[in-house]
């Protein structure tokens, strides 16, 4: 299973697609056969991919070839044309065969790249893993963060007036199946074999078992997981979070 990517491309709008969910997976804006408006013309393109790194905002320009030949010079020269045009950042034909050598001598030096379905996945495909990895241990954490600036100040609270706090059950539920969940990714991520992802939210009973073969599988799970953990947490945070005033009989009392 490929990471929200057609796992075959059987014409053109196939890789087109998959070429849009791929960036995607990477946490880029991305539109599909739209129209980008240039300094001469308007240019209708296949695959406009907007990216932010660094504070910077990067615009590329993808053509989809799913041609029968190699893609030849003409059509790099069409692409350098709309994106000079643009003025975007860079331009990149996907192809599904390959590249004439007339292609490949007229991209050298250029701001067009030139690259193979295959070659796009392969070059991608660690890189979608890790940042989609990141995002999912990232959302745990700023939950996390959230539920452990709370347990500060409650005990601060309950320390001013000589007693323990603790936590509601469904504090410790969600903090405990954060934590769970955490730690079955990064032990996946460490050393992978085959199995199940195991989907659960507080009171939900047992885990769904969910198997996977790879950890591009398993790790396209936890996204789902996590919205429905990220929704428990918003409509049950008057239980998982108590902003009572704190007094003596709300807490153990300290000896």
């Amino acid at each position: 299973m490929s990471l929200q990517t057609p796992s075959s491309i059987g014409n053109w709008k196939d890789l087109e697609t998959g070429v849009g969910e791929l960036y995607r997976a990477l946490g880029c804006d991305v539109s599909v056969d739209t129209n980008v408006r240039g300094i001469r013309s308007t240019h209708q393109v296949d695959v406009k991919v907007v990216a932010n790194f660094a504070g910077m905002e990067y615009v590329i320009i993808v053509e989809c070839k799913n041609l029968r030949r190699n893609v030849g010079i003409a059509q790099v020269a069409a692409l350098k044309t709309i994106v000079d045009d643009i003025g975007v950042s860079k331009g990149i034909i996907i192809s599904r065969r390959g590249f004439q050598k007339g292609a490949i001598s007229l991209s050298k030096g250029s701001n067009i790249d030139l690259l193979t379905w295959d070659e796009l996945n392969e070059k991608a495909g660690k890189e979608v893993e890790a940042f989609q990895y990141k995002r999912s241990i990232d959302r745990i954490e700023a939950i996390e963060n959230i539920m452990a600036d709370h347990s500060e100040s409650k005990s601060l609270e309950a320390e001013n007036v000589k007693a323990f706090w603790y936590g509601t059950n469904e504090f410790t539920s969600l903090l405990g199946e954060l934590a769970l969940l955490k730690d079955q990714l990064r032990r996946a991520r460490r050393a992978w074999s085959p199995r199940n992802y195991l989907f659960w939210i507080p009171g939900m009973g047992e885990p769904r078992p969910l198997p996977c073969q790879t950890f591009v599988e398993y790790l396209s799970h936890a996204p789902g997981h996590l919205i429905e953990l990220e929704n428990y947490f918003t409509t049950h945070k008057d239980q998982i979070l108590p902003d009572e005033h704190p007094r003596p009989e709300h807490y153990d009392a300290m000896p």
